[in-house]
């Protein structure tokens, strides 16, 4: 037995509880809301960067700086891949 039927999908979606809120923690901005799903409640935060602040969390270091062993042989690699600024404007 054949059917042309789509098969049926369903998924429980999560019900926003609260508007979106700041949080301040470690000298850190989220953008929070409380959620429920399947019942419980959550707090859904996501960080927000402000102009200026660091990147450390996402390359926490070391860095390799001039002078250091390896970075001639690192700039050497990173050079090949190099485009000429005639070129990336073109592509």
């Amino acid at each position: 037995m054949t059917t042309t039927e789509r098969p049926g999908e369903s998924s429980t979606k999560a019900t926003y509880l609260t508007g979106e809120y700041e949080v301040f923690e470690d000298g850190r901005t989220y953008v929070c809301q409380m959620v429920e799903y399947l019942g419980d409640v959550y707090e859904e935060c996501r960080r927000v960067l402000r102009p200026g602040e660091p990147v450390d969390e996402i390359s926490p270091g070391p860095f390799i700086k001039k002078g250091d062993p390896g970075y001639d042989e690192l700039v050497a690699y990173l050079d090949q891949y190099l485009v000429p600024a005639d070129d990336a404007d073109a592509g």
